[in-house]
């Protein structure tokens, strides 16, 4: 599992090095929207003018996949979250409150790349809540199929 989830971290550092390297200072974003059964949903639609190579991309950030009731339901299993009204997903939700990795140990267990990459998203939360169920997605359209990229944190380490 530790092998399968530091290739995942490796993949999530190598999109995204390729993606800055070639142009994401000079991305443009336009509002990009999407319709589920439940709801229609609001992101960015990226493109690079500067890039070659780079496929366009669609992000929604802070999509909410479960809700803990503001607190009332802690140490509960959560409930979903149903909406049926547009619902704006332009900036990431809150990071969960947990404690810092162990950066000293995680430097020695994967490439310095990887572990400069993780702090500085780690770095980038500064907002915490008790309410943090939701997910940043990235998503690349090549020809009629999508490729979707997720990474996760669990238990206080970087998974």
């Amino acid at each position: 599992m530790k092998i399968i989830n530091a290739v995942i971290i490796w993949l999530i550092v190598l999109f995204k090095t390729y993606y800055f390297e070639q142009g994401l200072n000079s991305v443009t974003l336009e509002t990009h929207y999407v319709k589920n059964r439940h709801e229609k949903l609001v992101g960015h639609f990226m493109t690079f003018p500067k890039a070659t190579g780079l496929l366009p991309a669609d992000n929604f950030l802070g999509i909410g996949y479960a809700s803990l009731g503001n607190g009332r339901m802690r140490f509960m299993p959560p409930s979903s979250r149903k909406w049926r009204h547009r619902k704006s997903y332009l900036k990431k939700g809150y990071g969960c409150m947990q404690k810092e990795p162990n950066w000293r140990k995680y430097v020695r267990q994967v490439p310095k790349e990887v572990a400069q990459h993780m702090y500085a998203v780690v770095s980038e939360i500064t907002v915490k809540s008790t309410e943090c169920l939701n997910l940043n997605i990235y998503r690349t359209q090549i020809g009629k199929c999508f490729i979707f990229l997720m990474s996760y944190y669990r238990d206080g380490n970087i998974r």
